[in-house]
């Protein structure tokens, strides 16, 4: 495990403290928990956008038949 540095705002830091007290994580696994989920949802995104091409094309055909 790496140790890093980083500048977060005041707000952001006193909230994440506040969360990290009641649900039980510590600063850092509230963070690492944060980042993955970002990232894991910003490399999602390309295939959903993907999917709702798909269903807005599905859609547009549907309505050329009526």
């Amino acid at each position: 495990m790496k140790r890093v540095n980083v500048s977060l705002d005041d707000t952001v830091l006193r909230r994440a403290d506040m969360f990290s007290k009641k649900s039980g994580l510590s600063r850092s696994s509230l963070i690492t928990v944060a980042l993955n989920t970002y990232i894991d949802t910003q490399e999602q995104l390309p295939d959903v956008q993907v999917q709702l091409d798909e269903l807005k094309k599905a859609l547009s055909e549907l309505q050329a038949i009526k």
